[in-house]
């Protein structure tokens, strides 16, 4: 059987856009539930408000150090987080 390698990596790009948005949407989620802002949250992380937005809607991957430290001011887990995307 052949493989059409130009599928291949469509279907990857496909499955990583999904999955940033995935994330995004549970950080949006996440950040809404403790009742605080865009801005409030990019001004404990040190980042524009507009860089939160792109997160969350799942323009821009999230950086492993930022997720890190937004599951630290929430007070949840990786594990606990990564269950719910």
């Amino acid at each position: 059987m052949e493989m059409n390698i130009f599928s291949l990596d469509y279907e990857y790009i496909s499955e990583r856009k999904i999955f940033c948005y995935s994330i995004g949407y549970e950080l949006s989620l996440l950040r809404q539930r403790n009742s605080m802002t865009g801005a409030e949250l990019g001004q404990k992380l040190s980042i524009s408000q507009q860089q939160i937005s792109r997160y969350e809607r799942g323009v821009n991957k999230i950086p492993v150090d930022i997720l890190f430290y937004v599951l630290n001011i929430f007070n949840i887990s990786i594990n606990d987080f990564f269950d719910r995307v």
